[in-house]
C-alpha cells in the first residue's frame, strides 16, 4: 500500500485484492495483512508501521484466528475483526540513518549528556575522579552488579 492507494470494504471472499479491508473469517491463510483489530470495532491497532505486515497462521474453532505479527509474537484475534489485505509500504524506513543532529531536533528530541562527562557540581557521577563516588542507579543503589 502507498499513499493514494484506494482502501476499500468488502465482504466477498472472490474478489480480493490489496488494499481491501475485510474481516479476518473471510482473508485466507498465508495472506500478509495489515492494520489488524485487537476486539472488534475498536479500529486498526497492529501492523501500522512502515513496511510491517502480519500473517494468518491458523485458524481455531471458527471464532479465533492465530496471527503472526512482524515482531514474531503470535497473538489470537477474533475472526469478526478487520484487517487490510497487504503490507504497509516505505520498508526501508529503518535503514535511514540521521546525518545531523537537527534532524533528531525537529521530532522533538533533545540532546541528551551522560553525567559522567558533567562537573562533579553538576552531578554525582561527575569529573575525572568521580569524586570517590561509585554509580548509582536512580533509586540509590550502587550500580554495575556491586553488592551492598
Amino acid at each position: 500500500m502507498e499513499v493514494g492507494s484506494l482502501i476499500t470494504t468488502s465482504n466477498n471472499i472472490l474478489n480480493l485484492k490489496i488494499g481491501y479491508t475485510t474481516k479476518v473469517k473471510n482473508i485466507p491463510e498465508g495472506i500478509l495483512i495489515n492494520t489488524v483489530e485487537l476486539y472488534e470495532n475498536s479500529g486498526g491497532k497492529l501492523s501500522r508501521a512502515a513496511g510491517t505486515s502480519s500473517i494468518i497462521i491458523k485458524r481455531f474453532n471458527k471464532k479465533y484466528s492465530l496471527i503472526k505479527l512482524s515482531s514474531k509474537e503470535y497473538r489470537l484475534i477474533s475472526n469478526e475483526c478487520y484487517a487490510t489485505i497487504g503490507s504497509i509500504s516505505n520498508y526501508k524506513n529503518n535503514i535511514k540513518k540521521k546525518t545531523k543532529a537537527s534532524e533528531s531536533r525537529f521530532k522533538g528530541i533533545r540532546p541528551r549528556v551522560r553525567g559522567l562527562a558533567m562537573n562533579p557540581v553538576d552531578h554525582p557521577h561527575g569529573g575525572r575522579t568521580k569524586g570517590g563516588m561509585h554509580w548509582r542507579t536512580f533509586s540509590g543503589k550502587l550500580a554495575y552488579n556491586y553488592n551492598n
